[in-house]
């Protein structure tokens, strides 16, 4: 009984002084990065994204603002810090031409206007296509943005003070997590999330520029537009609806075509199914007898990067990386795209 006590206590010991170690990276990183000031951090994680009205870009009546409210004035202006905004297709080529086989961006790039830019036109820019996401087993579309740039669509699905119930990975991705994992994957020094930022999409006045597949997935409840798209578990009952017709989200900017992507099994991935371990949920030596021995762990960064993401996925609560992504040209030797960050930021 007392060596039992004495194990439990050691355990706790080690996880404090890892949660410890991990606040004083983010304190480090932040520190680092002066001109991200703290009230604008502060914004971000009580769920800030930012709404605009397609094509007029008034606000929104009755639609919930969040609250990255520098984001919105700086975007009012033609001028950013006395600079010349970059016009849409400018943007969509900066954004092509940032990324290296270490990083999507640098530091600099991080807090540059050209990244204000990306993301006011993100924003802002009219929809010339809303299509469905077929990949993967949550709802999301794939938005053509004007001037030819693609995105990532994930509605919204649960009010911003709603803590979800039940595993880790239960309920649905939540988009608020998908722009804080922007963030804090940056403020990290990792710099492997794409770009993402939150907008209100009008759904009525995008119709005509709606996929028929996607529009079959289209109904009406309590006078509010709904859809359940194409994926994996996508069905009727468990569709997003808007706000009347007014329907926020994020939207995460599209990788550059060249970065053609090569999914994983991420190697500590769990069962999901009540009563069946995962081999690393039992075995202490599994990273050494398993992982360790067979590539792309056995040399090269990628077993590091997994520590890394790790890191990221503790800090937002996601326990639901199954699989990953790199870039295929890459070879083993690629870095881990921290992609897919919907899950979870508030659980209970």
């Amino acid at each position: 009984m007392l060596r039992c006590r004495l194990r439990f206590f050691q355990r706790l010991i080690c996880l404090l002084i890892f949660t410890i170690g991990v606040v004083l990276v983010v304190l480090y990183r932040y520190h680092e990065l002066g001109s991200f000031r703290s009230s604008e951090l502060i914004r971000l994680l009580n769920g800030a994204t930012e709404t605009s009205e397609l094509a007029s870009n008034k606000p929104i009546a009755n639609v919930r603002k969040p609250m990255v409210v520098y984001k919105r004035q700086m975007s009012q202006n033609a001028l950013v810090n006395g600079t010349k905004r970059l016009s849409i297709t400018s943007a969509w080529h900066t954004w092509r031409s940032w990324p290296q086989s270490t990083e999507l961006y640098t530091e600099e790039q991080f807090t540059s206007n050209e990244m204000k830019d990306i993301l006011h036109h993100v924003t802002t820019a009219a929809i010339m296509k809303f299509d469905v996401g077929h990949k993967g087993t949550q709802l999301k579309a794939l938005v053509e943005l004007e001037g030819g740039q693609l995105a990532v669509f994930k509605p919204k699905r649960y009010e911003r003070d709603y803590v979800v119930p039940g595993k880790p990975y239960a309920g649905f991705d939540l988009h608020t997590a998908e722009i804080v994992g922007f963030y804090l994957d940056s403020l990290l020094g990792f710099r492997l999330a794409p770009p993402v930022i939150g907008r209100v999409v009008n759904l009525n006045a995008i119709k005509s520029v709606t996929s028929e597949q996607l529009l079959n997935t289209y109904f009406m409840k309590r006078d509010n537009v709904c859809f359940y798209g194409v994926c994996y578990y996508c069905k009727r009952a468990e569709a997003a609806c808007a706000n009347g017709s007014m329907m926020e989200g994020s939207l995460t900017l599209w990788l550059p075509d060249h970065m053609t992507l090569r999914t994983w099994r991420h190697p500590y991935q769990r069962t999901y199914r009540d009563g069946h371990k995962a081999r690393w949920e039992t075995s202490v030596e599994y990273c050494r007898d398993e992982v360790m021995i067979r590539p792309p762990y056995n040399k090269g960064p990628r077993l590091l990067d997994i520590m890394d993401t790790t890191i990221l996925d503790y800090l937002m609560g996601n326990a639901d990386r199954h699989h990953y992504e790199t870039v295929d040209s890459e070879g083993d030797n690629a870095r881990l795209l921290h992609l897919d960050n919907g899950k979870r930021l508030h659980h209970c």
